[in-house]
């Protein structure tokens, strides 16, 4: 459509402005798809098995070292986190980044879970986590003859 670019003499000027309206020439470019990406969470299946609880997170792009996982007083919290590099050498002058710098976090009530034998597996851009039921919330399915 059209974007928002005052005209400076000074370059470092015109970059920082570059960088305030460049959200809102996004937003005119793309229309409201930017706002529902930026803030939305990640997707998530909580699932309860016989003996334990299942939870498949969806989180592309991130490390293993960007995810926390922490349980407490039967809340399981996925917290994601993604920081961007502020000094970036490169040839050339970058006309336009797109990267995100945020958070997403989300917190599922799970109980009777063993604590200490929790499992967690990052593959592909999907988060497994077994969470092991203790005995007494364990479903004992017993068979008709």
């Amino acid at each position: 459509m059209f974007e928002l670019k005052p005209k400076r003499d000074n370059e470092d000027s015109l970059d920082f402005l570059n960088k305030v309206f460049q959200p809102l020439n996004e937003l005119f470019d793309q229309g409201t798809a930017v706002l529902d990406s930026r803030f939305a969470s990640f997707k998530a299946d909580v699932k309860r098995l016989d003996d334990k609880y299942v939870v498949e997170a969806e989180l592309p792009g991130f490390k293993k070292d960007e995810i926390t996982l922490d349980y407490n007083q039967n809340y399981l919290t996925i917290k994601a986190e993604t920081k961007s590099e502020d000094e970036v050498k490169e040839e050339g002058r970058v006309i336009r980044r797109e990267r995100h710098t945020g958070q997403c976090i989300r917190r599922f009530y799970v109980e009777g879970v063993e604590e200490e034998q929790i499992k967690a597996k990052l593959d592909d851009g999907v988060l497994y986590i077994e969470l092991p039921l203790t005995e007494s919330e364990r479903v004992n399915r017993i068979e008709i003859e």
